[in-house]
């Protein structure tokens, strides 16, 4: 059976030589060939050798991107039964190889050197990404910036909360140095009166309760703060009434 993890190996325009049994020839097989290569030929090993294992040699291109092709499945399916003509020691219409990519290519062991495996982690390692950088790299805030009229605790809360700050390193003298993460979360607080219980009536107010997270950058501390005495709540303004 064709090994999906080898094929991908090949480029696309690359030449297949595969090695397989003829009564091997599946229409699992045969479909796998169809799709995803062309200029699929297929002959018997040549003399006796024919004879003892009654191999045949498929050469095939590799698609550029899959396409399925149910008549060249039956064509090559068909071929299990049939009389392949014998592997030529020539051919008059040879198969074009490819030029070798500009990208680097390693033929290399299973077994990873550990200095190797450091270096090119160093080199693709996750931390290379943008989204890692951006993760961990607190963004530039040298650009000072005035708003219009002066902010209250309440406001800042809010910006915090919203996520406006998110990874951004807040230093203040006498206190050190600060990561801050907002998170607002929805939650719904129960206001039935008595007469409701009574009637089988819950109604429900959806509240947005802040909270904030902050890291201390001298010492490694964590704090949350989501005391309601001290952060905003909003509220939607809505109630839910449920029987």
């Amino acid at each position: 059976m064709m090994r999906q993890d080898t094929q991908e190996w090949l480029m696309a325009g690359g030449v297949l030589i595969y090695l397989i049994p003829q009564n091997r020839v599946t229409p699992h097989v045969a479909a796998r060939l169809a799709t995803h290569f062309e200029q699929v030929r297929l002959y018997r090993f040549p003399g006796k050798t024919y004879e003892n294992f009654r191999q045949v040699v498929i050469f095939a291109v590799k698609r550029r991107a899959p396409q399925r092709d149910d008549g060249a499945a039956l064509a090559i399916a068909q071929a299990k039964g049939a009389r392949l003509p014998e592997l030529p020691a020539k051919s008059a219409d040879p198969y074009q190889i490819p030029s070798i990519p500009e990208t680097r290519f390693y033929f290399r062991s299973a077994e990873v050197n550990p200095k190797e495996a450091l270096a090119e982690a160093y080199e693709r390692g996750v931390w290379n990404g943008r989204a890692w950088t951006d993760a961990l790299t607190p963004p530039d805030t040298a650009q000072a910036v005035k708003p219009l009229m002066p902010l209250r605790r309440g406001h800042i809360a809010m910006a915090l909360a919203a996520g406006l700050l998110n990874n951004m390193s807040i230093a203040r003298a006498g206190l050190g140095r600060f990561l801050v993460k907002g998170r607002l979360r929805k939650v719904q607080e129960d206001i039935s009166s008595e007469q409701d219980r009574e009637d089988g009536v819950k109604r429900q107010l959806d509240k947005f309760r802040t909270s904030i997270t902050v890291l201390d950058l001298e010492d490694g501390a964590v704090t949350t703060l989501d005391d309601e005495s001290e952060l905003p709540a909003s509220n939607t303004g809505k109630s839910s009434t449920a029987p």
